[in-house]
């Protein structure tokens, strides 16, 4: 599943970790309004994407326009799922990473302890 990220890029889920993610964002009942919110956030601008034969996955032109998504692209791990970054926004978020990688080390030792 292929799904825009808050954080301006492409989420990229195999299908039972999308469901995982899924069913912690609809938690919220859907009898409240933020809980019926996040499902349209989440399901409505979702895709299931399938690979071709060569591995890839087309991505549908506004989720590239959403993203910033061009030519070059960068994938990177972070566990639930593959991000598809623009390379421009991949620049910006990485200085942020770095920046503040020791600092967000700290919180959460302290917060484990």
């Amino acid at each position: 599943m292929l799904t825009p990220s808050p954080d301006g890029c492409l989420e990229l889920y195999p299908a039972a970790a999308f469901d995982e993610t899924a069913n912690q964002l609809t938690a919220e009942g859907a009898n409240l309004q933020r809980g019926r919110r996040l499902r349209r956030a989440l399901y409505a601008r979702s895709w299931d994407v399938d690979l071709d034969k060569q591995g890839r996955i087309l991505i549908p032109q506004s989720m590239r326009d959403a993203a910033d998504v061009q030519d070059a692209v960068v994938l990177a791990g972070r566990g639930e799922c593959l991000e598809v970054w623009g390379l421009e926004r991949w620049h910006e978020e990485s200085s942020a990473v770095e920046r503040d990688y020791a600092a967000n080390l700290e919180a959460q030792e302290q917060s484990t302890s």
